[in-house]
Protein backbone atom coordinates (compact mmCIF):
# COMPACT_ATOMS: atom_id res chain seq x y z
CA UNK A 1 0.00 0.00 0.00
CA UNK A 2 1.52 3.36 -1.24
CA UNK A 3 2.12 6.15 1.43
CA UNK A 4 0.54 9.14 1.17
CA UNK A 5 3.57 11.16 0.61
CA UNK A 6 4.46 8.61 -2.00
CA UNK A 7 0.66 9.12 -3.85
CA UNK A 8 1.16 12.95 -3.75
CA UNK A 9 4.68 12.76 -5.52
CA UNK A 10 3.27 10.35 -8.24
CA UNK A 11 -0.03 13.02 -8.76
CA UNK A 12 2.69 15.91 -8.92
CA UNK A 13 4.54 14.89 -11.39
CA UNK A 14 1.66 13.30 -13.47
CA UNK A 15 0.28 16.78 -13.37
CA UNK A 16 3.30 18.33 -14.35
CA UNK A 17 3.82 16.04 -17.27
CA UNK A 18 0.18 17.46 -18.69
CA UNK A 19 2.39 20.21 -20.55
CA UNK A 20 3.99 17.43 -22.46
CA UNK A 21 0.48 16.45 -23.76
CA UNK A 22 0.65 17.90 -26.95
CA UNK A 23 0.17 15.65 -29.74
CA UNK A 24 -1.40 12.89 -27.71
CA UNK A 25 -4.25 11.02 -29.42
CA UNK A 26 -8.28 11.40 -27.84
CA UNK A 27 -7.21 7.58 -26.11
CA UNK A 28 -3.63 8.81 -24.79
CA UNK A 29 -5.45 11.86 -23.41
CA UNK A 30 -8.41 10.13 -21.53
CA UNK A 31 -5.69 7.21 -20.43
CA UNK A 32 -3.73 10.58 -18.78
CA UNK A 33 -6.92 11.95 -17.25
CA UNK A 34 -8.09 8.37 -16.21
CA UNK A 35 -4.60 8.39 -14.30
CA UNK A 36 -4.47 11.48 -12.77
CA UNK A 37 -8.78 10.72 -11.37
CA UNK A 38 -7.13 7.62 -9.94
CA UNK A 39 -4.27 8.57 -8.20
CA UNK A 40 -6.41 11.51 -7.09
CA UNK A 41 -8.95 9.34 -5.74
CA UNK A 42 -6.33 6.89 -4.14
CA UNK A 43 -4.70 10.38 -2.53
CA UNK A 44 -8.46 11.31 -1.48
CA UNK A 45 -8.80 7.91 0.03
CA UNK A 46 -5.55 7.85 2.05
CA UNK A 47 -6.51 11.60 3.17
CA UNK A 48 -9.87 10.20 4.39
CA UNK A 49 -8.61 7.62 6.40
CA UNK A 50 -5.83 9.82 8.40
CA UNK A 51 -7.94 12.80 8.73
CA UNK A 52 -10.50 10.08 10.56
CA UNK A 53 -7.57 9.14 12.51
CA UNK A 54 -7.18 12.74 13.68
CA UNK A 55 -10.40 13.19 14.70
CA UNK A 56 -10.19 9.93 16.66
CA UNK A 57 -6.76 11.16 18.53
CA UNK A 58 -8.55 14.30 19.12
CA UNK A 59 -11.50 12.67 20.81
CA UNK A 60 -9.26 10.86 22.76
CA UNK A 61 -7.20 13.80 23.80
CA UNK A 62 -10.23 15.81 24.76
CA UNK A 63 -11.45 13.04 26.99
CA UNK A 64 -7.38 12.55 28.62
CA UNK A 65 -8.11 16.50 29.25
CA UNK A 66 -11.47 16.18 30.54
CA UNK A 67 -10.08 13.15 32.81
CA UNK A 68 -7.18 14.92 34.50
CA UNK A 69 -9.63 18.01 35.26
CA UNK A 70 -11.48 15.56 36.84
CA UNK A 71 -8.87 14.13 38.63
CA UNK A 72 -7.30 17.01 39.73
CA UNK A 73 -10.52 18.32 41.28
CA UNK A 74 -10.63 15.32 43.20
CA UNK A 75 -7.25 16.08 44.47
CA UNK A 76 -7.36 18.92 45.38
CA UNK A 77 -11.14 18.51 47.24
CA UNK A 78 -9.24 15.45 49.02
CA UNK A 79 -5.79 18.00 50.15
CA UNK A 80 -8.74 20.59 51.03
CA UNK A 81 -9.95 18.02 53.89
CA UNK A 82 -6.65 16.71 54.45
CA UNK A 83 -5.50 20.39 55.08
CA UNK A 84 -8.55 21.59 57.05
CA UNK A 85 -8.28 18.29 59.06
CA UNK A 86 -4.91 18.65 59.87
CA UNK A 87 -5.68 22.43 61.01
CA UNK A 88 -8.38 20.55 63.45
CA UNK A 89 -6.26 18.24 65.22
CA UNK A 90 -3.59 20.73 65.45
CA UNK A 91 -5.84 23.55 66.89
CA UNK A 92 -7.78 20.41 69.83
CA UNK A 93 -4.28 19.13 70.43
CA UNK A 94 -2.74 22.87 71.15
CA UNK A 95 -5.89 23.34 73.53
CA UNK A 96 -5.53 19.64 75.31
CA UNK A 97 -1.57 20.65 75.09
CA UNK A 98 -0.60 17.45 73.97
CA UNK A 99 2.84 17.29 71.69
CA UNK A 100 2.62 13.88 70.83
CA UNK A 101 0.49 10.87 70.95
CA UNK A 102 2.05 7.23 70.12
CA UNK A 103 -0.87 4.94 68.59
CA UNK A 104 -0.11 1.58 67.08
CA UNK A 105 -1.05 2.80 63.89
CA UNK A 106 0.85 6.77 64.21
CA UNK A 107 2.51 8.80 65.80
CA UNK A 108 0.75 12.24 65.70
CA UNK A 109 3.40 15.04 67.08
CA UNK A 110 3.74 18.81 67.22
CA UNK A 111 7.04 20.59 65.86
CA UNK A 112 8.22 23.98 65.20
CA UNK A 113 8.69 25.02 62.39
CA UNK A 114 11.56 27.42 61.00
CA UNK A 115 10.90 31.32 61.05
CA UNK A 116 8.95 32.20 58.09
CA UNK A 117 7.35 35.83 56.76
CA UNK A 118 4.06 36.75 56.70
CA UNK A 119 3.25 40.19 54.61
CA UNK A 120 0.42 41.86 55.86
CA UNK A 121 0.22 44.49 53.33
CA UNK A 122 2.41 43.76 50.27
CA UNK A 123 2.03 47.19 48.46
CA UNK A 124 2.99 48.86 51.48
CA UNK A 125 6.04 46.69 51.90
CA UNK A 126 7.27 47.24 48.26
CA UNK A 127 7.00 50.93 48.76
CA UNK A 128 9.05 50.53 51.67
CA UNK A 129 11.50 48.52 49.66
CA UNK A 130 11.92 50.77 46.68
CA UNK A 131 13.83 53.50 48.81
CA UNK A 132 15.39 51.39 52.10
CA UNK A 133 16.27 47.56 50.52
CA UNK A 134 16.16 47.85 46.68
CA UNK A 135 18.24 44.20 46.88
CA UNK A 136 14.98 42.42 48.46
CA UNK A 137 13.25 42.84 44.88
CA UNK A 138 13.01 40.72 42.50
CA UNK A 139 12.10 42.00 38.83
CA UNK A 140 10.73 40.03 36.01
CA UNK A 141 11.95 40.55 32.87
CA UNK A 142 9.56 42.38 30.38
CA UNK A 143 6.40 40.36 28.44
CA UNK A 144 6.32 41.34 25.05
CA UNK A 145 2.39 42.09 23.81
CA UNK A 146 1.70 40.00 21.05
CA UNK A 147 -1.77 41.69 20.07
CA UNK A 148 0.41 45.37 20.57
CA UNK A 149 2.54 44.22 18.10
CA UNK A 150 0.47 43.37 15.84
CA UNK A 151 -2.01 45.99 15.49
CA UNK A 152 1.04 48.19 15.03
CA UNK A 153 2.40 46.17 12.14
CA UNK A 154 -0.59 46.43 10.80
CA UNK A 155 -0.48 50.18 11.17
CA UNK A 156 2.84 50.28 8.77
CA UNK A 157 4.96 50.19 11.59
CA UNK A 158 8.40 48.86 11.34
CA UNK A 159 9.07 46.66 14.31
CA UNK A 160 13.07 44.87 14.23
CA UNK A 161 12.75 41.24 14.91
CA UNK A 162 8.50 41.11 14.13
CA UNK A 163 6.56 40.62 11.25
CA UNK A 164 3.37 39.60 10.12
CA UNK A 165 2.97 35.91 8.73
CA UNK A 166 0.04 34.01 7.44
CA UNK A 167 0.00 30.17 8.45
CA UNK A 168 -1.89 27.77 6.82
CA UNK A 169 -3.31 25.25 9.19
CA UNK A 170 -5.81 22.06 8.44
CA UNK A 171 -9.70 21.80 9.50
CA UNK A 172 -11.43 18.22 9.82
CA UNK A 173 -14.95 18.22 10.71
Amino acid sequence: MAKLFDIAENYRALFDAFDDCDGLTDDQLQAYFDTLEGIEGEFAEKAENIACFIKELDADAKALEELAKSFTTRARTKKNIMNRLKEMLLNNMQTCRLKKIDRPKVLISLRNNAESVDIADESKLVEWLKINGSNMLNYKDPEISKTRVKEALKDGMNIPGAKLIRTISLIIK
